[in-house]
Order: C-alpha cells, then structure tokens, then sequence
C-alpha cells in the first residue's frame, strides 16, 4: 500500500472525519492531491479536509514579510554589495549588474543557508582572520564560479595563494553586506526565504501564536534545517510525524541514504509503526544498459505497452527523469494508446523552442543590425523558426525574395513585421520582446495537437512572458538602470537558469516527472531514466562561497549531505514498487560517466538474496553506419520512367555528361537525382562554391569574347544573333592593358549569376572582394594563353551540343551538352573546357573513364572532367568529319601562355579526337545501356570520395 494512503488511514483513524483542525505539511502540494484522494477513498462518509501547507508557507504565514522574486533581491543586493565593495577596494570600474548577477545569485543562496541553518554571519564571515591561514584549496567551487571570483578579484587567473588573498578582502565586506541587505528589505517589508525562518525562529514566543490549529502533521520529510528542526520542535507537543522509510538503510548504519532519518526519527518518534520491510519484498527488476540516452527514451514504448492498459491509465505507472532534459524528447514516444499524461517537474526553459527564439532576437538586435538594416544570417535564423511563421505568416516569399536578390543587409521596411524592427535602448527592447511573445501567445494556442507537449511549449511562453514583464517593472521602478548590451547579457542569463514549471492533474494517467517530484509518492510500475555516476546523485551542489570545511563545522548543507538525499530519494522510491526498470546509458558526456549510479553497483552488491535483478544490454535504434551496400531494384516502373524521359520515342530529354558522370560515380546518386528528382536547396551564404565562382568567370569571358566580337545584346541568353568571328591579339592585348573593362564585366557576372539584381561595389563584403580579384587572375591567365594562341576564329560560345546514339536494345537517346568555347585554327576545331580547379586530371585508358576496371580502387577519383570534354569532342567529331578535334581542359589556376594544356591518355597527348572516336562510343552506349538495364540495379558507389562533396550523402549514410 502507499505510503500516502497508509498515513491517511491512520489519520482518520486518529482525527475521525472532521479534519477541520489538521494541518498536514508536506514537502510538496503535489502530495496533497494524492493525499485528498486517499483520504476521501477510506471515508465513507462526508468529512472536513484538512488544510495542506508545504513547510515555506508555514514559516510565511507567521511573518509579517513578503517573499520577494529573485530579480528584485539581486537588484536590492547589488546596489548594496557595489557601495561596499568600492568603499573597501577603492575601486574606480564599477560592475554591471549581468556581471554582478552569478556572483549575487551565490550570495543569496549562502545568505538563505546562513539563516536557515541559523548561523552567527558576523562569527562566520570573521572566522577567516581568526585562522592562521586559510585551510581551503578551493576545490570545491565549479569552474564557473572560480571564474566569477577571478573576474571580481581583478581577473586572477592561476595563482590560488593570491585568489585567497582576494577572496578573503572581500569576505571582509560581506558581513556588512548581509546586515546592510536584510535592513533594506526590512524597511521595504520584503525578504528571502531563509530570512522568513529565521524570523519566526529567532521570535518563536510571539510567532507560535500564528499556529493556532489544534494539530499538525508531517509527512514524509527528509533532510532538515535547524530552522525547520526548530519550528518541528515548537510545535511537537501538537503534532505528529510520518516518516517513510525501509529497514534496508534506516537500520545499516553505513547506508547513506538513512543518515538523516536515523536522527529525525530518535528527536521526532514515527506516529504510527507501518511496514517497513518492503525492500527486500519480491520484485521484478530490470537494469539495462543503453548506448546513449536517446537509446533509453527509445525504449519507453516497449515498457508502456509491456503493462496492461488500466495500469498505465491509472496513476499506477511512472516515469521518472534523472536527467530532466530528457522528458520534451520523451513525450513524442509515447504511444497515441496513452490518451492521458500527467507531467509534474521543472522543465529546463532553455530547452524549449520560447528560449531558442528569444535568443535569435537577442543576437538579432546585438550583433545583426548594421546602419539601421538586418545582416542576413542573423535575420534568416529568426525568420527560420517555427513560431515566425506561425504567428507573423508564411515566410516563404521572404526568404525567397532574401535568397534570390542575395540580399546581405535587408532594412525592416521591406519586411514590415513588427518582429523585425530595430530597437536603440533597453526599455524598447523589453518592450519589443514582450509584444512579440504575446503575439506568439496568441498564435500558438490550440496549435499542438500533443497535449502534455502543448500544455509544456505553453507554458514556457508564460514563463518568459512573465521573466520579461517582471523586468520591465523594476526598470520603471528604478531597481535597475542598465544599458541595452548589459539587459540583453542579463535576459539571456536570467533565461538561461529559468524552469518551466509543467504541473497537471496528479491523479490521473502515466505520470512523468523528476527524481525530486517523487517524494512522498508510490507506484507499481516504475522507470528510471539516466542513472549514470554524475547525474544520479548529482556531481555538484549548489553553488557556495563559504568554504567546505567552514560548512561541514557549523553544521550546514554541504556536498556528503547531497548524496544522502539522493540516495534517500532513489531507495525510497523503489520501496513499495513491484516492476522497476533502470536505465543508464554507456557513453560518456559532460555531465555524466559512462558507468552505472553508485546506487545501481549497491543494489547488485547489497540487495536482499532473494531480489532477482535482470541485466540486458539495449541495442541502439537510433541508425549507425553498416558497410553494405545500397540496392535500388529497377523495377518495370522505374525503367518505363527513364524510358519515356530520356527516349526519342518518349519526351527525349538530353543524356547530359554530367548525368552519366553521376551514374558512372555511383549509380544511387543518378537515381536520387535523375530518378527521384531530388534536389539539395540552395543555401544563401555570402561564400562562393566554386561552382557559382565557376559560374561567374564563365560568363565573364563570355562578355569579354561577346564585346569582342561585336555581339549584342551583351547577355543573350538564348545565343540568338551569335555568328562567329576573329579574334585578333591586339583585341585579347586590349583587355590586359586595361583590366577595368574586365573588372566591370566581372561586376555584371556578378550581379546576374549570384546577386540576381543590379549592383555596386557597396553590396560587395570583404570575402566576395577577394572572390571578386581572385576571378580576375583566372580570366588574365585565360586571356594571356588566348593571346598567344591568336588569332583564331570563335565558332561557338556557351553552345549546346548534341547527338543521337542508337542503342542495341533499339531505341535512341539524345546526348549532349553546354560547350564553353569552339575555336578554330588552322582546320582545327579547338573545344575548350574552362575549369577553376588546379587538380590536372588524367587517365591511363580510355575505359578507366567509364570505371571499366577489373579492380576498381575505391578511393582513386575518376577523370570526370576528361570524361565531360570527350563528351563534347565525340558530338563534334560526329558532325565535323573533316576537322581535327582537339578537347582541351584549361586549368585556369595553372593556366600558362606559352604551354597547351592537351589531354593525355595513356600518356599519350590527345592532338586528335578521331582515333578514339570508336572505342569511346562503343563504352559510352554500353555505359548509357546500362542505365535503362532492368538487371543493373542502383547501387551505391563503394568510393568513399565520391561522396565526400555529394548532396544525397545523408540520404545513403555516408
């Protein structure tokens, strides 16, 4: 039975049905919901509830103070902590509060620890000059807050000796600080939580009389403060204690998780004796180990659908995170059968997609704005994310006009929206971000189908919400007075260490929650998440400036206590389950080891002999790599489909060399591409591909060659007009002796190939400069070999090519393509193939081209690019019989004047194509047969550089 039901058995028992005059205190409310029910299950007749209190709100109702929020404390403390420390260091630079506010946020916890556990703070922050030297190594502290104590202490990087040195001139302060701050909030009626305490402790003889029922319960409690010690033992001759508890670590004397229990249990006697050997009861359990914790949320289904349905309906079944920010990931494998779901626990806020925008906005305005206009990158980013969209309309067109105009700095007028508005100061920007997530507000209601996912997301909006309109009025009440770089450093801070707090209806369905969520509670059915060293228990405690060992003697919270926490936390929680399943995961990161909780090794070790526990290793669904090979079948409907695009008999689409490059590569690539017709976007980005910077120096010669040759309109697209024409050296001689006629046509290729739209060199940022003055040397090198290669006669540019080839299986097919450049010279045709790569292929054969080899080497490239020019010298050779065709690969990189760059097949210089005329049709039909084949199928290439720049690598694994 439950601990909870147990307790109010007795309870009735004891009170009868009027509960009127009973207090029950819990750790959580969450409890008291439980609680109600089973109260209201063992009477069977109409009762007065009991009123539930946690212990925060026992201490509240007896002070006169308010608890303040921690933006308003922080505020407080940092104008009071700034006056001090100035005062004492003689400081000039003055701290902003984003700075400030980690090394506060420290402050306050020690300054709740210290009233809590009702510590002398003038004895403490005085005891460091009453040692001879301080016994302290620091190493208790986290990176981060010997960062913070660097910072403050005149940025201290390595030496520790003066470290203590500054951190002991500033404990020097921090006594008048305390006193100073808890002035100031009591002129102001305000206070901390720990204040509260020791308030109604320190006045018990007039604050008792707050507590005037007749009875008070506590239940399930743990770990204690003196403070709470102290209130519990006020009011111990009116109250009666629960404690929940196992005979497996309450009676081991070495157990950690019964440390405190041991001690709360002989001050304050348990009210009612229940069982409590339910450990060593009969249970299956199950410990499996996982890859990755994605792994562990994988398995989820299979634990849901394991149990009978009325047990996961029923509050019967939990799970339960040890990393929390593991439960949005969960939500989506429950199956659609559970109809309800219950989440109880502090969802990290920056895992929710509120706080990934709020952040985009921020960098937007902090780093995206130039001269009053939006830099693309930072305005894509907010312009790419779902709630854009969803709350302002379909971004589509926005990002399509951005990308096709390549537009770098966009102003908010040719969007006007008003997320995308330029703000100046810090209090436009809290109010900029409060508009816009209220819009977002509205915009996501009743959009997510998945209601625990929905009641989440929401949730996180009103968290944010109210963070930032909690911000905004202690500006306008003067509390803070800070810069719009300093508010954007503290929102992103604040956010930053925000929960969302996710609460439903205990009562009802698959609970999910954290490990601290299950105090108190009971469940039959029980999976644990993420029970890996460093996560469960936790490495690091809350963070402390008093030092560990002045910790550990005046009896306050320090890390040995963390430990007993969780270890109570996880052996309670498994006390009174039957099917228990945990999880850990064998891969390491930066929170947690790749090895198992301590507490998972003690229950292998120390459990009673006749608990059974099952260990099975998870295999991972989430796709890994496998070394085989990629088959697409052609099936009759796939072949009928390149039959009518590419056949003469069908839409006749021309077999480009590109397209049979791709299929001699890897034959999955031509099916994704040619087949499935998948495209990679394209990606705005103020870099150049060399495929663009290819795009742009092509068209750039062509202008060159178009003036030259005195064909207008200068960018003709369809070529119509063209006849060829000479070109003499004193032509190509003029370009070089004047290369800002070049550099203006370069800025035309420019502004029709990537821009798409007019331009000026005030749309040019640095890197297309050096694109720009790198493309120049290119077209020199080209024009210098032109020059000693003049005159001759251009008889086509950017012209496509093509031919018919008949195949054996009896039908035809177009082959062809763009040619950049036919020269002629001396009865010789000259196909000229501008590359900007310096790597100079070559090939030792002809069927090499074709990936003939017996053996392939798998991570030998393939000379496509001789392929492509032989393409274009085969379709020449065909229609010019009389001619010598020559194909040439110009390298513009390693393009050299006085040296023609010819081709070489085994090693042989190609002067003439018509020799090899034969035996490269006779490879390329068999090459183009194999394409329509039903009995060649698609496979994968097994060259691992073929892949390395391929769009459809993902798609295939690779």
């Amino acid at each position: 039975m439950q601990f909870l039901n147990l307790v109010a058995q007795d309870v009735l028992k004891r009170f009868g049905n009027d509960l009127s005059e009973v207090v029950m205190v819990f750790p959580n409310i969450r409890s008291s919901i439980f609680f109600d029910q089973y109260i209201a299950q063992n009477s069977d007749k109409p009762l007065f509830s009991p009123k539930y209190e946690d212990l925060n709100t026992l201490f509240s109702n007896a002070s006169n103070l308010e608890t303040a929020d921690n933006l308003m404390l922080l505020s407080i403390l940092y104008n009071i902590y700034v006056k001090h420390y100035h005062k004492e260091t003689q400081e000039v630079e003055i701290e902003t509060f984003d700075e400030f506010m980690f090394f506060g946020e420290i402050l306050l916890n020690d300054f709740d620890d210290i009233d809590k556990y009702l510590v002398d703070a003038s004895l403490l922050y005085s005891n460091m000059f009453d040692l001879e030297e301080l016994n302290d190594d620091f190493d208790h502290l986290t990176d981060e807050q010997i960062a913070v104590l660097n910072r403050f202490f005149v940025d201290i990087k390595t030496n520790r000796t003066r470290l203590k040195e500054n951190f002991l001139s500033v404990w020097s302060i921090l006594g008048n600080v305390y006193d100073d701050f808890k002035r100031e909030l009591k002129s102001k009626g305000l206070a901390y939580s720990g204040m509260i305490c020791r308030d109604v402790i320190e006045n018990i003889s007039n604050t008792i009389n707050s507590y005037r029922k007749k009875s008070y319960v506590f239940v399930g409690f743990n770990v204690l403060t003196r403070c709470e010690e102290a209130l519990m033992e006020a009011l111990k001759d009116k109250s009666l204690f629960y404690w929940d508890y196992d005979d497996y670590f309450l009676h081991n004397q070495t157990s950690e998780a019964g440390r405190f229990m041991r001690k709360n249990i002989k001050k304050f006697p348990q009210a009612t004796l229940f069982d409590t050997n339910n450990i060593s009861k009969k249970k299956n359990i199950t410990i499996l180990s996982a890859t990755t914790e994605v792994s562990q949320v994988g398995y989820i289904p299979t634990f849901i659908t394991s149990l009978q349905k009325q047990e996961w309906q029923s509050p019967d079944t939990a799970i339960v995170f040890c990393n929390e920010q593991m439960l949005l990931p969960s939500l989506r494998f429950i199956p659609q059968s559970v109809d309800k779901v219950n989440v109880t626990m502090g969802f990290p806020l920056n895992q929710t997609p509120i706080y990934d925008l709020v952040i985009r906005l921020l960098t937007l305005q902090q780093k995206g704005i130039k001269e009053g206009k939006f830099y693309y990158p930072y305005l894509l980013s907010v312009i790419d994310h779902y709630y854009t969209s969803l709350t302002f309309g379909d971004m589509a067109e926005v990002k399509k006009s951005i990308n096709d105009k390549k537009l770098f700095y966009i102003s908010p007028e040719d969007i006007n929206l008003s997320i995308f508005r330029v703000v100046d100061n810090a209090n436009q920007m809290v109010d900029y971000l409060l508009d816009t997530i209220q819009q977002i507000g509205i915009a996501t209601k009743s959009v997510e189908t998945d209601f625990a996912r929905a009641n989440l997301l929401n949730e996180a909006i009103f968290r944010v919400f109210s963070l930032l309109n909690r911000l905004r009025d202690l500006m306008q009440q003067g509390y803070l007075d800070v810069k719009l770089t300093t508010l954007i450093s503290l929102i992103k801070r604040l956010l930053s260490s925000e929960s969302v707090p996710f609460h439903g209806e205990p009562a009802i369905g698959l609970q999910m929650m954290g490990m601290l969520e299950t105090r108190n509670l009971d469940f039959k059915n029980l999976i644990i998440l993420s029970l890996n060293e460093g996560i469960m228990p936790k490495v690091d405690m809350r963070a402390s400036f008093i030092p560990h060992f002045l910790r550990r003697s005046l009896g306050m919270s320090c890390l040995e206590h963390q430990d007993s926490i969780f270890a109570y936390y996880f052996y309670r929680l498994l006390q009174r389950a039957e099917n228990i399943t945990l999880l850990y995961n064998t891969s390491s990161s930066a929170t947690s080891k790749s090895e198992m909780s301590r507490f998972l090794m003690q229950m292998l070790t120390e459990f009673p002999n006749r608990q059974i526990i099952k260990r099975i290793t998870l295999q991972s669904n989430v796709a890994t790599r496998i070394e085989q090979d990629i088959v697409i079948e052609k099936t009759p409907e796939i072949v009928a489909f390149l039959m009518e695009k590419f056949s003469l008999s069908g839409n006749g689409k021309i077999l480009s060399p590109s397209a049979i490059n791709a299929y001699l590569d890897c034959p999955l690539k031509f099916y994704l591409h040619y087949v499935k017709e998948l495209r990679e976007p394209d990606e705005f980005t103020d870099e150049l591909d060399n495929r663009i910077l290819g795009d742009i120096i092509h068209k750039t010669l062509e202008y060159i060659y178009r003036q030259i040759g005195k064909i207008t309109p200068l960018d003709n697209k369809e070529q119509s007009g063209f006849a060829p024409f000479e070109v003499s050296k004193a032509q190509i001689n003029d370009y070089i002796e004047h290369q800002g006629k070049i550099e203006s046509l370069l800025e035309l290729a420019f502004a029709n190939k990537y821009f798409n739209r007019p331009t000026d060199k005030s749309d040019y940022n640095g890197k297309q400069l050096i694109y720009l003055d790198v493309a120049k040397n290119f077209i020199l090198n080209t024009l210098r070999f032109d020059l000693e290669n003049a005159p001759f006669r251009v008889e086509a540019m950017e012209t496509f090519l093509k031919t018919e080839i008949k195949l054996s299986e009896g039908f035809s097919v177009n082959i062809g393509g763009y040619s950049d450049r036919i020269r002629l010279k001396n009865n010789t045709l000259w196909i000229d193939d501008y590359k900007i790569s310096s790597q100079i292929q070559t090939s030792p054969d002809l069927p090499t081209l074709f990936n003939a080899e017996p053996k392939p080497k798998p991570n030998k490239k393939r000379a496509s690019y001789i392929f492509q020019s032989f393409c274009y010298a085969y379709v020449m050779s065909r229609q010019q019989a009389n001619r010598t065709i020559v194909p040439l690969l110009l390298y513009m990189p390693k393009l050299k004047h006085n040296e023609i760059p010819y081709i070489t097949i085994r090693g042989e210089r190609i002067l003439d194509f018509k020799p090899l005329i034969d035996e490269f049709e006779a490879l390329l039909k068999n090459t183009v047969s194999d394409i329509f084949a039903s009995d060649k199928p698609f496979t994968a290439t097994p060259s691992n550089n073929v892949c390395s720049r391929c769009d459809f690598k993902n798609i295939c694994g690779r």
